[in-house]
Formats: C-alpha cells, sequence, structure tokens
C-alpha cells in the first residue's frame, strides 16, 4: 500500500466505472491532486490483480514528452505498448497539452482492451471537446482541493500537528488546501511560495501562453481586481465601470473575454443569481469565487478585512464539492441568501457570516431565510460563537461542524 491518503470522496465516483467502455474524465484547478487520484486508482488496479505492464501513464505537461503531444504519435506510442491479450488501462496527464486530444482517446476507446482515464486543468476545452466529439462515452469527476476533513487528515498524517478543532480550521482558512502545501510543517511563507509558484503556472501557462496575452500586467490587474472582490456582485459592464474609475480603459468585451480565461483555467467560479419568488435565474449581476482561497494570499497577500468573505468561499467550495449546484436567492425587498444549493431534489438554504454579536446582526442574517415559505432545511454558518438564541426553526451552526458534518 502507499502512503497516500486516500481522497475517497472521488474514488467512489471513478470505482463503478474502472474497465468499464467509457472514458473517464478527472478535472480541476492545477494541483489539487489530479495526479495522485491517478496513482490511488492504479493501486486499486494493481491490488486486483493486474500486471503492472498493463499500466501505461503519461503526463504530456513533462518536457520529456513533449513529442507525444502530436497526436498521432501519442496513439502509435500507446497502441505499440498494449498489444498483448487482456485490458490495459492508459493515464494521461493534463490532456489539454495533445493536439486534436479527443481524436486519440476516441480512438483508443475503440479498440476495446484499452481502458482510457484523462485528467486537465481547463474546464471549458474539456467540456467542449467531450461533448463534440466523445458524446455518452465519459463520465467526468470535478476535483477540489482538499476539504476541512481532508485537510485534518493530511495534518494528521505528514505533519506534527496537534491543535484542537477551532486551530486546524483558523489553519485552514489561512493556509488553503493544496494538498503540497497540507503534507509536511511548513511555515506559512514557505505555504505561500508552493501557492504563488501554482499560481505562476495557471497565470503564464494556462492562460498568458494558451490564449497568447501580450498585456499579461493589465490581465494580473484584472485578476487582482477580481480576487479583491469575491462574493460581490458584478456585471461585464459593472466591472468595465471599475476600471474606467481608475483610469484604465477595460471594455466589456475584453471583461468577458478575460472572465473566460479565468473560468476555463479553474481560476474563479462564477454563481449566478437566483430569484427565489419568481424561480427564475435572474440574467444579470452575477457573483464570483476563487476556486481555492491560498491563490488570494498568493498574489493580494492574507488581508483581515476579508475573512468573512473568504469563509463565505470555502463554503461555496463545500457544496460543489458535495455536489450541489449552487445559486445566490435574491428576495426583492428582503435581501439575499448567500446560497441555494440543490441536489437530486433537495434543497437547502445557507447564510454565511463570521459572527453575529448583537440583536441588529442576528435580524440581519436570519430575516432572509425567515422570509422564505417552504420547508427546505436553512442553515446560518457562523464561524466565531453562535448566537443565543434560534429564529423560527433556522438552523445556527459553526463552520467547522458544518465542513465536516455529513448531515446535509
Amino acid at each position: 500500500m502507499s502512503d497516500l491518503v486516500k481522497r475517497e470522496l472521488y474514488l467512489s465516483k471513478i470505482r463503478p466505472f474502472i474497465g468499464k467502455p467509457l472514458i473517464k474524465v478527472i478535472v480541476g484547478v492545477r494541483r489539487c491532486g489530479k495526479s495522485s487520484m491517478f496513482s490511488q486508482i492504479i493501486e486499486e488496479i494493481l491490488e486486483s490483480g493486474t500486471d503492472v505492464k498493463k499500466i501505461i501513464k503519461l503526463n504530456m505537461d513533462d518536457i520529456a514528452n513533449a513529442e507525444l503531444c502530436d497526436p498521432t504519435r501519442l496513439y502509435n506510442r500507446i497502441v505499440s505498448e498494449s498489444t498483448g491479450s487482456g485490458m490495459y488501462y492508459v493515464f494521461l496527464d493534463e490532456i489539454q497539452n495533445v493536439t486534436e486530444w479527443e481524436k486519440v482517446v476516441n480512438s483508443l476507446l475503440l479498440k476495446g482492451n484499452i481502458d482510457v482515464y484523462i485528467s486537465g486543468s481547463n474546464s471549458k476545452l474539456l467540456s467542449s471537446e467531450l461533448a463534440t466529439f466523445i458524446s455518452g462515452r465519459y463520465v467526468s469527476i470535478e476535483m477540489q482541493t482538499l476539504s476541512l476533513t481532508e485537510f485534518a487528515e493530511f495534518k494528521r498524517r505528514f505533519s506534527s500537528y496537534s491543535g484542537d478543532g477551532k486551530s486546524l480550521l483558523k489553519e485552514y482558512v489561512r493556509r488553503g488546501g493544496f494538498p503540497l502545501a497540507s503534507i509536511g510543517d511548513f511555515s506559512m511563507a514557505a505555504s505561500d511560495m508552493i501557492v504563488k509558484d501554482n499560481y505562476d503556472s495557471i497565470f503564464f501557462r494556462d492562460i498568458v501562453e494558451r490564449y497568447k496575452i501580450r498585456n499579461t500586467k493589465q490581465l494580473e490587474l484584472f485578476i487582482r481586481f477580481m480576487f479583491d472582490n469575491i462574493g460581490n456582485p458584478f456585471s461585464a459592464r459593472s466591472i468595465s465601470g471599475e476600471f474606467e474609475k481608475k483610469r484604465m480603459k477595460f471594455d466589456v468585451n475584453k471583461v468577458l473575454l478575460y472572465l473566460d480565461y479565468l473560468e476555463r483555467a479553474y481560476l474563479i467560479r462564477r454563481v449566478q443569481r437566483y430569484d427565489l419568488r419568481g424561480k427564475r435565474v435572474i440574467d444579470s449581476d452575477d457573483k464570483y469565487y476563487v476556486s481555492e482561497v491560498s491563490l488570494i494570499y498568493a498574489l493580494i497577500g492574507f488581508k483581515s478585512n476579508m475573512i468573512a468573505a473568504i469563509e463565505e468561499n470555502i463554503v461555496y467550495l463545500e457544496l460543489l464539492r458535495r455536489g450541489y449546484s449552487v445559486t445566490v436567492g435574491r428576495m426583492y425587498n428582503k435581501g439575499e441568501v448567500d446560497f441555494v444549493a440543490e441536489k437530486n431534489g433537495k434543497k437547502i438554504y445557507v447564510q454565511v457570516t463570521h459572527t453575529i454579536s448583537s440583536e441588529e446582526t442576528a435580524k440581519r442574517e436570519f430575516h432572509t431565510l425567515e422570509s422564505i415559505d417552504d420547508n427546505y432545511p436553512k442553515y446560518v454558518v457562523v464561524a466565531e460563537d453562535l448566537w443565543q438564541s434560534d429564529h423560527k426553526g433556522i438552523m445556527q451552526i459553526g463552520l467547522a461542524d458544518f465542513l465536516m458534518s455529513d448531515d446535509y
């Protein structure tokens, strides 16, 4: 057995499809653990009695495999290594570096004796090509960085950490969930350096190089603005207007283009707003969150006045991790609900706050939830001490308990 921490949340989704004639697609931000997930899948395949010679694993980010980014060479290489009897298992990491990769994996699937697994760090590249060329013949699993539960397991396994749950949460909020930053007793400065290196890889390889961007300073200013305003509602026009106030020209089309690039690279996530009374998505003023909060620290540093927004971002990512479809709930004249989360006909409403220190604050946090007249569960998630009283059946829960609970 390896010393890898098994990330069962994702393994359980992949395991039923091992050996089945479907392409297994694992996507997510760089260094969220996709390569390690490949290793864990391979470990389970080998434990079932498969010969190690039946495993073919190639990282397309590795310069040693640069010539294999040509689709014909890649296909011929894999076919030449899978001429024996029985099933072969092919793992292609960071597949987006291969020209016309979708034709390669489709052709491998048609061979009948090759079980294909691919990973990538570009959301729309993979989704569009898969939908076009391999429709109905793949399953897609999105990986994220570590949850608080996984973070705790990593700290127990790979460091001398012995703090209590409250200090664990504070470290998670500050350090973030990239696995590499969690596998040792790194100082916070060293952890930030690890994340900054990853940010630079995303910035230059997944955005600047891929989209041939010349004005990198303008792009970084745009990313800084988005990171500094997580959880705030914006339209492309209002973002353009914010830059105009600073005498910087960002037309609406450029804003839309940059937002698309950042979403593709898993730097940011767009969350639409939902009219709770009209039961429809509001096509304006979306909110944006980051795919991993430590990316913010890597670029603009840790700011204590952002802590409430960071905690809100973390709750949003946890809801996604659990398979919920998430929108922001809007109730006209009654305010907003941070998150309306739906999954398999189930719905929950979630309001996130750093602390409730007065009756006035309590009314503000509970007010919109009280206005929703259905029987779905409603939560107020509080990072600091809970308020002393409940409001009309709305459940209060601490942030750490919410992140680690199995009850929703």
